[in-house]
């Protein structure tokens, strides 16, 4: 029998040793990278489309933007600490975007030499809204999507652009998507549809509906990471449609980037807009009543409960949404106007799991003009950050910017804009958090301090708005708390554990002094009385609280010692222990923790009888009444009638799924695809077939491992084997078009005076070419302009057309019109080549040649049909300069009829 021994050690507590280090947040540039991709949604007047990127940067460098689909490109230079605004070229014309689905290629890329921040703005006159742009390594393969749909709307539209080629991207809906033609609707798919689309590199995705249907939860899954753009065509944000005989008939583009899911959050502010008026006659609106900014919050899972301000506003599912309107001056409110909030301030919103907020700038007077409504995504306040920098741009019409930023209190004394202190502009919030509507200029600002905050910029005009994202951190923000007791006695020990995402670290304060630990620590107490641990989570600086209230020192001890079968639970005192040890419970009184008592718990031998299987994935064992779906080793007890129960194990495999191997090869002679197939493992007994949609009934004729397919139409093909696990892989297979190269040449003869041509591709089913002059390879883009050699009569131009599986060639012969006298402007004697004047006569004979300086004297001349000037005048090397030369001759046709001829040329040394 083993004794319980040293219990005077086991219970004893020894003082916890920490370095009390300070903690300094990360300093980090909110939104920045070298890495970017765009894509712009279709506004409601095609034909005025007009884009812009802007690049900013603390530090000088070159961007390079390109739409790589359509073989547009430029590089600009971005100074230290400014800008570089680029409006980026629409295809003409604009292309049809039906409601549905359908594939574009409005994606531009963005690629900086320094860090950056990339904000995109579409602007028409009287149309209006821009977006910060997340760097490429911040894009995820899961979004959920919000959308705004409203009675006078052009349609919810969300573009996703794809980075990366062969990027699978599926989209399950949660509101309906519908077509409208005249009075007629059309439902094109029901909320719980999924539709699968396969993007290209630099190809995008295009969903839109009419007014009658949306995109809010709907769920985006990709293969490789994508970038998502939310909003409507043109719409307007009634909130209050009309006030006493005024209308708000303003309509704008909503236009925002949507955040991966793994960076919503559980807390924000959301900031109501100011400087408008439901008056017309009231031109400049201050202290004007604005009533109708919208919130709507959509949330990521199921039983999510939500609080706006401090009620309890609504339990959602998951791609629910919940919207409520703000008010921006309450105590002037009419009575008899139903909004949900009267908030002049910041208004808290809290979810118990992670939501999208976005806040609709509603439809309002400006100036004593209509305004236009906006868009933008509202930052969770855990993604605050520590330094920004923001370009603020005029328009024709929005010359009005505001600044909403939010800080925590402790931090408010550090924030500068433009390094000027902006304290004495915040207010207080709610979580411990201050704000501050600060109005800015045109130009480039920077956000700086020290301490973290969040920033979104809007503007205002006549018939204008646009707002965006300032500032956001971008990062999986899940965290948690938990202590196994917050009352104790002294002597007692608790465990704190932090839950929180993988690129999370954890440090911990207990009573301001630094407690070592990863994300699970011992707590021991020296002294009774509150204490109070901190959980700070980096980089992202949060910090979670709990206390634990510590009654005083024990005054005695009794210990007991008890023998139990292993596995068996055993009370004592209330508790259930479930191993070997040595546990300690403090009695209480009503004076505190006045006594101590102990037990040493020791197991006796254990039988147990394991048992082994395997499994599928996907499949389940039953195993004494339990269903096993996991790998693991799985215990159960069976009861004995004398002395310990005998413990069963059950230690449950996984079978791999097999490895699957691919590769599609096109024929363009044949038209078809080449698919060979591998399937590691054994496969002896499996039954592997393909299978597609729509059906090809050629498939079931040709063995699974080499099989050759002509699909007409978009097909998606699937490769199943059947063995003791079932897997499946499908990708989507376009028809095969050949490419036919077509080109234009202007001109189609070359004249020897103007010695280039412009040779256009107007090729059908192709995206890409390559140039070739004799054979050599000249340049790729859609227009080549070449300087044709003088010296040569003709040359042969080919085109090769190209498409993701096939290739055709055109050749044409460009001839070079030598009717002309042609006589060279330049010559280097002291080089090797072109060291020769010599006018090229073609059908003319010359008869003599005379070379004068700048002063009018003749340095050269010569008779005869062969004239040639060395650049010598009487043995002597002349000067390099401008010389004037005249040329006597006669055609071959007409030989009695003298002409003369005269230039210059400049000699080169």
């Amino acid at each position: 029998m083993r004794h319980c021994r040293h219990i005077a050690v086991v219970l004893a507590f020894l003082p916890l040793l920490c370095d009390c280090t300070q903690r300094v947040a990360a300093q980090e540039q909110a939104m920045a990278g070298t890495d970017f991709w765009v894509s712009f949604m279709l506004n409601n007047w095609p034909a005025a489309q007009c884009y812009y990127i802007t690049v900013a940067s603390l530090d000088s460098c070159t961007a390079h933007i390109e739409n790589i689909r359509q073989g547009w490109d430029t590089t600009v230079t971005v100074q230290a600490g400014g800008t570089n605004r680029v409006r980026v070229p629409f295809p003409s014309p604009p292309p049809a975007v039906p409601c549905g689905q359908s594939v574009g290629d409005e994606v531009w890329h963005v690629s900086t030499t320094a860090p950056a921040m990339v904000y995109a703005s579409n602007y028409i006159e009287h149309t209006h809204d821009m977006a910060a742009i997340l760097p490429t390594a911040s894009l995820r393969c899961d979004y959920m999507t919000q959308t705004y749909s409203g009675d006078a709307s052009g349609g919810p539209v969300v573009y996703i652009a794809a980075p990366y080629d062969s990027t699978v991207v599926r989209v399950s809906f949660a509101e309906p998507v519908c077509e409208r033609v005249g009075s007629q609707t059309t439902q094109l798919f029901s909320p719980g549809d999924s539709i699968s689309v396969l993007l290209l590199r630099g190809q995008c995705c295009r969903l839109r509906s009419s007014q009658h249907g949306g995109f809010s939860g709907t769920r985006i899954h990709s293969s490789k990471p994508v970038a998502v753009f939310q909003g409507n065509i043109l719409t307007c944000v009634p909130g209050i449609l009309a006030f006493g005989n005024h209308i708000f008939p303003a309509q704008d583009h909503l236009y925002e980037q949507a955040p991966p899911t793994e960076c919503w959050g559980t807390r924000f502010l959301v900031f109501p807009t100011s400087g408008r008026t439901l008056d017309l006659n009231d031109t400049n609106g201050l202290g004007a009543v604005v009533a109708g900014d919208m919130v709507k919050v959509t949330a990521l899972a199921n039983n999510c409960r939500l609080s706006v301000g401090d009620s309890m506003a609504a339990t959602l599912s998951a791609g629910e949404t919940y919207t409520f309107v703000l008010a921006d001056h309450p105590a002037d409110m009419p009575s008899d106007i139903p909004l949900d909030f009267y908030q002049s301030d910041a208004l808290p919103v809290v979810a118990s799991s992670p939501v999208m907020v976005c806040l609709y700038i509603a439809s309002s007077y400006f100036g004593g003009y209509p305004g236009d409504p906006a868009m933008v995504v509202v930052p969770p306040i855990e993604q605050c950050i520590v330094n920004s920098i923001v370009p603020v741009y005029n328009s024709d019409f929005t010359q009005s910017h505001v600044l909403n930023i939010a800080a925590p209190n402790d931090a408010v004394q550090q924030i500068r804009l433009d390094g000027q202190s902006v304290a004495s502009s915040f207010s207080p919030a709610a979580f411990g958090f201050s704000r501050a509507s600060i109005p800015v200029a045109q130009g480039m600002h920077t956000i700086d301090g020290g301490g973290r905050f969040q920033a979104v910029l809007y503007g205002l005009g006549d018939y204008e708005s646009y707002a965006m994202v300032a500032c956001m951190a971008t990062r999986d923000i899940r965290r948690g708390l938990r202590v196994s007791s917050n009352a104790l006695c002294l002597g007692d020990t608790a465990t704190a554990v932090a839950s929180h995402s993988a690129d999370l670290s954890v440090g911990w304060l207990l009573d301001g002094e630094e407690v070592q630990g990863g994300d699970t620590v011992r707590l021991v107490f020296e002294s009774a009385g509150v204490h109070r641990l901190a959980a700070i989570f980096s980089p992202i600086g949060d910090t979670l609280w709990e206390t634990v209230t510590v009654a005083p020192w024990p005054s005695f001890l009794s210990i007991d010692s008890v023998s139990i079968c292993p596995h068996e639970p055993f009370y004592w005192n209330g508790l259930q222990l479930d191993a070997e040890g040595v546990y300690a419970d403090t009695m209480h009184t009503v004076h505190g923790c006045d006594s101590v008592e102990a037990v040493c718990l020791i197991y006796q031998p254990l039988v147990e009888l394991p048992a082994f299987d395997t499994i599928c994935y996907g499949d389940t064992l039953e195993w004494h009444g339990h269903l096993l779906s996991s790998s693991g080793v799985w215990y159960d007890t069976l009861p004995a009638v004398e002395g310990c129960d005998t413990v069963a194990s059950m230690s449950l495999t996984l079978r791999r799924r097999p490895d699957v191997d691919i590769s599609v090869t096109p024929s363009c002679v044949l038209k078809q695809y080449t698919i060979r197939a591998t399937v590691d493992g054994d496969t002896a007994g499996a039954v592997v077939q393909w299978r597609s949609a729509p059906e090809n009934a050629s498939l079931a004729l040709q063995p699974w491992y080499d099989i050759g397919v002509s699909p007409t139409t978009a097909t998606l093909y699937t490769l199943t084997v059947v063995d003791k696990c079932l897997y499946d892989t499908s990708f989507w297979l376009q028809p095969i078009l050949w490419p036919v190269a077509r080109m234009e040449v202007r001109p189609e003869r070359i004249e020897l005076g103007h010695p280039v041509f412009d040779a256009s591709d107007v090729s059908l089913n192709a995206n890409s070419r390559v140039w070739l002059v004799d054979g050599r390879f000249v340049g790729d883009d859609r227009l080549l302009h070449y300087v044709v050699d003088p010296s040569i009569d003709s040359l042969l131009l080919t085109l090769v057309a190209i498409n993701e599986a096939c290739a055709d060639t055109l050749t044409r012969a460009v001839y070079v019109d030598r009717s002309d006298l042609w006589v060279p402007n330049i010559f280097t004697p002291d080089k090797v080549g072109n060291n020769l004047f010599a006018p090229i006569l073609n059908r003319r004979v010359a008869e003599e040649m005379f070379v004068y300086n700048r002063n009018g004297l003749l340095v050269f001349h010569v008779e005869g049909d062969n004239p040639v000037w060395d650049g010598t005048c009487k043995g002597v090397q002349c000067e390099q300069g401008a010389y004037v030369w005249v040329l006597r001759y006669h055609s071959v046709e007409t030989p009695e009829r003298h002409e003369s001829a005269f230039g210059t040329v400049t000699l080169v040394r």
